[in-house]
């Protein structure tokens, strides 16, 4: 369940301050491998997902360092997708004006029969990811949710109340803002069931847009290349007979200046380049100096054609020598 309570005023800084302090000293000896409470925006996150308990913030904490010591989720991969590429069309696509990692999914490009478990190993995938785009200050992250090829299979809500148990327990108010577009009825309908089970203060985070009012939310948040990536790849996935490129979300387009449904190109050259160069590259040539979960990893099967590529081109300039 989300974090309880009603939304109440947030206390001023100084009492702010006191409580974060409060939380510090009783967290001191709690077991802490990978320096989680290091970080004070980690803590300032539990005060403000609960109501700026301390008591209910630190007990909440505790169970979130063992979970994560036992589940280990910095580590985590998406073994759904390994398996089956595109199984998970959810996906780091850039950066918005504020700093926050933008998400995005579409129901055309992913599988149609879900379950709890790869739900949830896919959203640690994707939420540990995102941390490492993000400035300490800066701790939330959006998710543009394109309801194109919503079907009934993914509206189940044993689903999203799993995901949610996990995200509200063990990362509370990393969701900054999401964002629904081209949704229906049927949509609407399953939100409102959905609602009925989390805090007031998570629901109040969903903007639904429709015509005019996608482009001025886009322009609100977006700089401009992820604004036009993001209209460019909805707008292809809502084709009647969506392209086998867009399908293929985690491939690089052939041509040259070609949407690439990977990201916007900040991201790709940011995030994506990166990640070719520094890990995959740097392993095949034998000069890798970065741990590679210290540093953000695309979507799985952008990581997996990454590598791919890079094996085949190392094994043809062996060939031709």
């Amino acid at each position: 369940m989300a974090p309880h309570g009603h939304h109440h005023h947030e206390p001023d800084e100084e009492e702010q301050s006191q409580r974060l302090n409060e939380l510090q000293h009783r967290s001191e000896g709690l077991e802490d491998e990978e320096g989680f409470l290091n970080d004070k925006y980690n803590l300032l996150r539990y005060l403000r997902g609960y109501d700026w308990d301390v008591d209910t913030a630190y007990h909440k904490l505790k169970a979130t360092l063992e979970w994560r010591q036992e589940h280990r989720p910095w580590e985590a991969d998406c073994r759904y997708c390994e398996e089956r590429p595109g199984f998970h069309s959810w996906r780091q696509v850039g950066i918005d004006k504020l700093g926050r990692p933008v998400v995005y999914s579409s129901f055309v490009q992913a599988a149609k029969h879900f379950t709890a478990e790869d739900n949830v190993q896919h959203t640690l995938f994707l939420m540990e990811n995102a941390k490492k785009c993000m400035r300490p200050e800066e701790y939330r992250w959006v998710w543009v949710l394109d309801c194109s090829g919503l079907t009934l299979a993914a509206c189940n809500p044993i689903l999203a109340r799993a995901v949610n148990h996990v995200v509200a327990e063990h990362y509370p108010e990393r969701m900054g803002l999401v964002i629904g577009v081209n949704h229906g009825i049927f949509f609407e309908g399953i939100w409102r069931g959905f609602k009925l089970f989390i805090h007031p203060r998570t629901a109040s985070k969903l903007r639904l847009c429709r015509g005019q009012h996608v482009d001025e939310t886009f322009r609100e948040l977006f700089p401009d290349d992820l604004r036009e990536w993001l209209h460019q790849e909805i707008e292809l996935n809502s084709q009647r007979h969506v392209s086998q490129a867009q399908i293929q979300f985690w491939r690089k387009p052939e041509q040259d200046g070609a949407h690439d449904p990977r990201g916007c190109p900040s991201y790709v050259s940011q995030y994506i380049d990166r990640y070719n160069k520094d890990v995959i590259l740097a392993k095949i040539n034998g000069n890798q100096t970065c741990k590679e979960t210290r540093i953000h990893r695309p979507h799985p099967n952008i990581m997996q054609a990454l590598r791919e590529q890079a094996t085949e081109k190392a094994a043809s300039s062996t060939e031709s020598d």
